[in-house]
């Protein structure tokens, strides 16, 4: 995520709406809690994924193994499945003051209009907006991992890396908890007035 100052963060949403990267739509309350049922979800098989690491038995007796496989680890998909959860957690805010976001480019473009319609209007506090930016980069790095270096990957399943690993995904996790929670508040109340008055416009 790169951090955008306001006028930025204006310009790159004009040319958005512009390229039809984002369309506005009418409020729709029943996307947005779609979106945030999604945010659950993905925290829930976040939680389950992180829970298969300390049960290699059930892995085994899941898959047919004859023996537990030392080499089994889900952290990565932990971290991947709570940027989702805070991903979908914004797209949830976004629908419910009328915004979509398309699909080229979503990652992108719902990290820019989280600064932009909810970071610099004050109606999200900076330690949410570290928690989406410090997810969605170590997310990144374990789909570039995934793709590109698997080998990397197996030098981190064993002894004092692979504490860290874990550490790491718990710390991602329990932040992916507080984010989707924080937003589902502002959620309750949130209405696309209260946006637009934020940001001293009389359109989104």
């Amino acid at each position: 995520m790169i951090m955008l100052n306001k006028s930025q963060a204006e310009i790159a949403v004009k040319k958005y709406k512009s390229g039809d990267k984002v369309k506005i739509t009418l409020p729709d309350g029943v996307w947005a809690q779609h979106h945030l049922n999604k945010a659950e979800y993905n925290l829930r098989m976040a939680r389950i994924n992180f829970a298969l690491n300390k049960r290699s038995d059930m892995v085994m007796e899941l898959e047919g193994l004859p023996a537990p496989d030392a080499g089994f680890k889900t952290f990565e998909w932990v971290i991947i499945m709570s940027y989702y959860a805070m991903f979908h957690a914004v797209n949830g805010l976004l629908r419910k003051i009328g915004i979509k976001v398309g699909k080229e480019h979503a990652h992108e473009v719902t990290a820019n209009l989280l600064l932009y319609y909810f970071y610099f209007t004050r109606i999200i506090e900076e330690e949410l907006l570290k928690i989406y930016e410090t997810a969605e980069e170590k997310a990144k790095e374990m789909v570039g991992s995934y793709i590109f270096a698997k080998e990397q990957r197996m030098k981190s399943q064993y002894g004092a890396e692979q504490v860290s690993e874990m550490a790491n995904a718990e710390k991602v996790m329990d932040d992916a908890s507080l984010f989707v929670s924080r937003l589902k508040d502002i959620e309750k109340n949130l209405i696309k007035d209260m946006v637009l008055q934020k940001l001293g416009k009389r359109e989104l």
